[in-house]
């Protein structure tokens, strides 16, 4: 039987299989701290462009929506946490969290034409800094992009 390759639009949300999620506990030194983890599984890899787009929203531990100012980026990370690329640079929270106007909605940091590739095995960080406790369980956000995989049939 021959294995075939497909690629199709997927948007990558907190409610799928294998993301782990990490609730922040005030989170005040320097950097961003993960929240959401998602190791790319075994025959996948996803393709990030620059029409891809992120959205979340960001709670903390009082049930209240964390504040504006907070840093949220997006990593790709080796097995081994030790390479890192990014694919959405440090920006403030209350500039990503639009989820229906496409005008206002953000696009990853990736140049025009160009595609960054998350291979199987490597880890996608999803990641902030909100001088708070964040509650990831009440948190969410989208992100598109490409899913290619190896697949049986058509």
């Amino acid at each position: 039987m021959t294995t075939k390759t497909k690629e199709e639009p997927f948007v990558l949300h907190r409610n799928i299989s294998g993301i782990t999620e990490t609730d922040v506990a005030l989170s005040t030194g320097e950097g961003n701290y993960q929240v959401w983890e998602y190791t790319v599984p075994v025959g996948m890899s996803y393709i990030f462009s620059s029409e891809d787009t992120f959205s979340t929203y960001l709670e903390n531990s009082s049930s209240a929506e964390v504040a504006a100012g907070s840093e949220v980026d997006i990593v790709i990370a080796d097995a081994s946490r030790q390479s890192i690329r990014t694919i959405m640079n440090s920006m403030r929270y209350g500039d990503c969290k639009e989820f229906q106007d496409r005008d206002k909605i953000v696009k990853l940091d990736i140049q025009p034409g160009m595609t960054v590739v998350a291979e199987e095995g490597e880890r996608l960080l999803i990641r902030a800094n909100a001088n708070a406790t964040i509650d990831a369980s009440d948190s969410y956000f989208n992100l598109t992009c490409k899913r290619v995989r190896t697949t049986l049939f058509d």
